[in-house]
């Protein structure tokens, strides 16, 4: 139970990192969409983020 804790809250900053400093492109209300998706749903928003992103 730990371990997906800690794997939900690491994908919940790896995602708020890279939509909030990394990412240029995305809009206002788009960060605050991909940063309560990863608040919520942690591990399949980063999982998407990091096959959606990766073919730019």
């Amino acid at each position: 139970m730990k371990l997906i804790a800690l794997v939900s809250l690491l994908s919940f900053f790896w995602v708020f990192y890279n939509v909030w400093y990394e990412d240029h492109a995305i809009s206002i209300p788009g960060k605050l969409l991909w940063t309560l998706a990863a608040l919520f749903f942690s591990i399949p928003t980063a999982l998407f983020y990091f096959f959606s992103k990766r073919q730019r």
